[in-house]
């Protein structure tokens, strides 16, 4: 009896004596956050955001860079198979099927050399994109880096 009685006394003064350290270490208050502080918090998820981003375009320029070598070589057959079709028409002038052959190889050599700019426009956005990124993220992380050196001297 005695020894439960003393280890629910001891329980109970470690209870409460515990309770008290936590009621004196308070958590730390929002108002006495410095301005640095948040600022270097929200540079910290825009930098996190932001490389997020760079993974993405990079995995878009590698699609992108390879849908507009697809397109190059189809661009390409393209203008071929229209010069072969010309040089055909030219052997045989008075043949209405190779002129027709002709004007199609044309205009599918015309929409394949379009789509083919339009390929290497959309990786060259890319590209551009990627550069201002990296500059972005290049002078978030200089900025950060002088408000952790700020704020470590205080």
């Amino acid at each position: 009896m005695k020894k439960t009685l003393l280890a629910g006394l001891v329980t109970f003064v470690l209870f409460f004596s515990g309770n008290s350290l936590l009621a004196q270490t308070n958590p730390v208050d929002p108002a006495l956050i410095s301005k640095e502080q948040k600022e270097i918090v929200k540079l910290q998820a825009k930098l996190l955001e932001d490389r997020e981003k760079l993974a993405d375009l990079y995995r878009e320029k590698e699609k992108n860079t390879a849908q507009r070598d697809k397109k190059q070589a189809d661009a390409q057959n393209a203008a071929d198979k229209n010069a072969d079709m010309a040089r055909r028409l030219s052997n045989e002038t008075e043949s209405k099927q190779r002129a027709r052959s002709a004007k199609k190889a044309a205009n599918k050599a015309s929409s394949e050399a379009k789509a083919a700019r339009k390929a290497a426009s959309r990786v060259e956005k890319n590209e551009k994109a990627i550069r201002n990124l990296e500059r972005t993220i290049e002078k978030n992380e200089k900025k950060l880096e002088k408000l952790e050196q700020k704020v470590a001297g205080m």
